[in-house]
């Protein structure tokens, strides 16, 4: 009972020297400046920041004055919501803290405490990686900030990275100063933790089958919408195993919240583990995908390209792949890829016909200009205008211009001619058919451009969004203003530039390097990215329009790339405004398909038993304005 009573006594005495080890190694000693500082007739400032650095426990704030924070808010505005954020912390207030820690760096962003502070709240609520991030920010800002590396160091120890917490803790262990009164306590706390982990090091990790099985039900039992809490819980999973259909899965949930080189690293490890054809054909899809957003077309290329080896078959990344191939300049296996496709929609064999088109050689082509009456039939070679002038005849055919001519023009001669082609036999322009139907297509061209508000006397002098004109000096299309037409009627948005307007550059390579900095940026203030079809459900879902949810208080944001816009909304507690988080909770509910009436639907007044109307339902914004209840 003795020897028992001893050794119980023993183990809670080490837990309390370490406790003490802890607390002794946070303790600052300029927190004695604090003490009467607001009674004080003159600011001195260096001591309120001295003050502010020193306070690291709840205990802290006791011997302090209540309004220590309050008197700074005039000076130092920046350590007043540093303060703050330390007090809110210690009352559990995480919501507050973070918040004003962010405002903290929002007024001086080289506020290295305000960092370290975020990333030790961070810590405590298992934000693993929000906290490696602030804490590894604030000792870039200062080296010298020896909590936020012991904090580091924590992390790294909570997250089994145990080279770089073994490092941290050696660093602090040759940092402390021999004649500080607790240099033993401090030494001794850092030197048991350094021997724990390199007995951890030691025993094998053992990777419980069942363990894993169990965390994964527990992650897919987590809402959808709760990202930070998927994040974690997934996290946690993979320290006991894998599968590839958790990875896939994982994969694609850091996808969603912007997170994509880790999304790359996942999935690269599942190319590298598994030998099951269908997972590593989804994996390399998502890479695809990944890559595309980055813009990194050479890498996307690369894994649709492994992806057609092992089998590819969704119709939706063949034609991605084909269009990867013909930017390149590689009709030939561009052609081939869309082959694969079984059963393809009249606008996979459009392309198909265009791409024949492409592959043709110099010869074939001058042979069916001379057969249509387009060129001397005595020419031998052909000139870069022959071949513009064969693509824009195809381009029309495919459009249906020869079953128009047929049509209207019945029993004209020399306006087509029938070809046989295999079994069977096929119609094309001649080159008097195409003329005439050119000129039919610009009338058209014109009342359509009139139609969406452009005047008759701007119509002809609109140029394509490369800078050249749509229509030439006799007023009809050309060639490149053909397929700007087409592509306007077609798909509804404006491709065209007014005299006064002026083309686009392309981006290049440091802008567009200088756009993914931005969108790095904002996946660190807590943006995450949406998809283009989810913001235009947005927009119609809330009747909001751009200028007010590209705006604070919605805060959206639009990065423009060459060929698309890519979107961010802010979705995380204590970064964002509270309507950026409902309009994030709107985009939830429409990704588990629950969205539709999220917002409520738009309807007459109503009256209600005793004669009075009652107030309208308005959707999220009313007359291009967010609605606050009242018409």
């Amino acid at each position: 009972m003795i020897y028992v009573f001893l050794l119980s006594f023993f183990v809670s005495l080490s837990n309390i020297c370490a406790e003490d080890g802890e607390e002794f190694f946070l303790k600052d000693e300029n927190l004695s400046q604090c003490i009467g500082l607001t009674r004080k007739k003159e600011f001195d400032k260096k001591q309120y920041i001295n003050c502010v650095n020193s306070i690291n426990s709840a205990k802290d704030f006791s011997f302090l004055d209540e309004n220590i924070c309050s008197s700074l808010s005039k000076e130092v505005q920046d350590y007043a919501h540093l303060c703050i954020c330390k007090k809110k912390f210690y009352d559990k207030d995480i919501h507050a803290a973070i918040s004003n820690c962010r405002k903290a760096i929002e007024i001086n962003p080289l506020n290295d405490g305000a960092y370290m502070e975020l990333g030790r709240i961070y810590y405590s609520i298992n934000q693993n990686e929000n906290a490696l991030e602030n804490l590894k920010m604030a000792i870039e800002i200062n080296e010298k900030n020896q909590r936020a590396l012991f904090w580091l160091s924590r992390e790294y120890e909570k997250e089994k990275k145990y080279k770089q917490a073994i490092s941290g803790y050696k660093k602090l262990l040759a940092g402390i100063d021999k004649k500080d009164m607790s240099y033993l306590k401090k030494s001794d706390y850092l030197k048991n933790r350094i021997k724990k982990i390199e007995y951890e090091m030691k025993t094998p990790d053992k990777k419980d089958a069942n363990s894993f099985k169990h965390c994964v039900e527990e992650y897919k039992n987590i809402e959808e919408s709760k990202l930070e809490d998927r994040f974690s819980k997934g996290a946690i999973c993979l320290k006991y195993g894998f599968s590839d259909y958790f990875l896939l899965d994982y994969s694609k949930l850091l996808k969603e919240m912007g997170k994509y080189e880790k999304a790359i690293s996942k999935l690269n490890f599942l190319i590298n583990k598994s030998k099951d054809k269908k997972s590593l054909i989804e994996a390399q899809q998502l890479l695809a995908d990944l890559y595309l957003k980055m813009g990194d077309s050479d890498k996307a290329l690369s894994s649709l390209k492994s992806a057609y080896n092992l089998g590819l078959e969704n119709e939706y990344w063949l034609n991605e792949y084909s269009n990867l191939l013909e930017e390149y300049g590689r009709y030939h296996e561009a052609l081939k890829v869309l082959e694969r496709i079984k059963n393809p929609q009249s606008e996979i064999v459009q392309k198909k016909e265009y791409l024949k088109d492409k592959t043709m050689t110099d010869k074939d082509i001058l042979d069916n200009l001379i057969s249509r009456d387009a060129v001397n039939p005595n020419k031998t070679e052909l000139s870069p205008e022959d071949k513009e002038l064969f693509l824009t005849i195809r381009l029309v055919e495919r459009k249906g211009a020869v079953e128009y001519i047929k049509k209207k023009y019945m029993g004209y001669a020399g306006l087509w001619l029938d070809k046989m082609e295999g079994r069977e036999i096929r119609s094309f322009l001649t080159f008097k058919g195409f003329n005439l139907y050119l000129r039919e297509l610009s009338q058209k061209a014109v009342r359509f451009y009139e139609k969406n508000g452009i005047a008759l006397n701007e119509v002809f002098n609109l140029k394509t969004l490369s800078g050249n004109p749509i229509f030439d000096k006799r007023g009809l299309l050309t060639s490149e203003g053909i397929s700007s037409y087409f592509s306007y009627e077609e798909s509804g948005e404006k491709n065209y530039l007014r005299a006064y307007e002026t083309p686009v550059e392309k981006p290049k390579k440091e802008e567009k390097e200088e756009r993914n900095e931005e969108i790095k940026k904002l996946l660190s203030m807590g943006y995450m990215e949406i998809e283009e079809n989810e913001y235009l459900w947005l927009k119609s879902a809330t009747e909001c329009p751009d200028e007010v949810l590209l705006n604070p208080p919605c805060n959206l944001k639009a990065v423009k790339f060459k060929k698309r816009i890519r979107y961010f909304i802010c979705y995380r507690e204590g970064l964002c405004t509270d309507t950026s988080l409902k309009l994030a909770a709107y985009i939830g509910g429409y990704r588990n398909g629950s969205g539709e009436n999220m917002t409520g639907k738009s309807e007459k007044p109503t009256t209600s038993f005793f004669g009075s109307p009652t107030p309208p339902k308005r959707k999220f914004c009313y007359q291009n304005k967010i609605w606050n209840g009242v018409d």
